[in-house]
């Protein structure tokens, strides 16, 4: 009966955090050298600490202490499941924090590889041709 929740939360979280990771990598390996490039160690940090670990931790301080997401279960108990929009955004205010920490542990190796991949690339030949050739930086990017 949770396969479809996990399934569900674990998907979004993994694609968000894969946009998010190689989004956020590509500018910090375009513009190595500068102060966007703290972001990468900081996001290895949290890579490092165990998705349960990190859920404990957040449900403890956001829902505990500060009381923004519910602590458990995938909607309130007085819910009936049906497609309402009371029901979805029940669903969506009980998914945000386990989908937050998910796409807060996994994004340091999305950063960190796109960083890697952008910074090999940015030495390849083609790179500098179309940069010798005027090209825009974005358009170069």
């Amino acid at each position: 009966a949770a396969l479809p929740w996990t399934l569900g939360l674990v998907g979004i979280a993994t694609i968000l955090s894969f946009f998010l990771g190689s989004g956020l990598g590509a500018i910090i390996g375009w513009r190595r050298g500068s102060k966007a490039d703290a972001i990468g160690p900081i996001s290895t940090l949290f890579s490092t600490v165990p998705y349960f670990w990190m859920g404990l931790i957040a449900i403890a301080v956001f829902s505990s202490m500060l009381g923004w997401f519910p602590a458990s279960h995938a909607y309130s108990k007085g819910a009936s499941p049906e497609w309402s929009w009371e029901f979805v955004w029940d669903v969506v205010q009980h998914g945000t924090l386990p989908a937050l920490t998910i796409v807060v542990a996994s994004l340091g190796g999305w950063v960190l590889g796109m960083r890697n991949m952008m910074i090999t690339v940015l030495d390849e030949d083609y790179v500098t041709v179309a940069q010798a050739k005027g090209l825009p930086p974005r358009k170069v990017l």
